[in-house]
């Protein structure tokens, strides 16, 4: 069988009438979907929102610095003077980071 691809419109809607209590089976009558390709949407819809990442903690300009600063205190020990200091400079905690 041939690969299904639908829009992220679709896949959206999918997922709507899903939570809202509608059976796979009549939502993939009402959009013209295939079965296994609704039932597949809704399965994998939870693990996309727990993929979600966290966000930017306070102190830092976007989540490269926040993890450039995460490695490097993880290679410097997070006991260590070095990354207490880094933790006064930007504002935030061993915690945080």
């Amino acid at each position: 069988m041939a690969n299904i691809y639908i829009t992220q419109e679709v896949k959206t809607e999918i997922i709507a009438r899903s939570r809202n209590g509608e059976r796979i089976c009549d939502i993939s009558r009402a959009l013209n979907v295939p079965y296994q390709t609704v039932r597949y949407t809704v399965n994998h819809a939870g693990k996309l929102d727990e993929c979600e990442l966290p966000a930017i903690p306070s102190g830092f300009k976007d989540k490269e610095a926040a993890l450039c600063i995460a490695y490097t205190c993880g290679y410097l020990g997070f006991d260590s003077e070095l990354t207490g200091s880094i933790c006064r400079k930007v504002g935030c905690d061993v915690e945080t980071i």
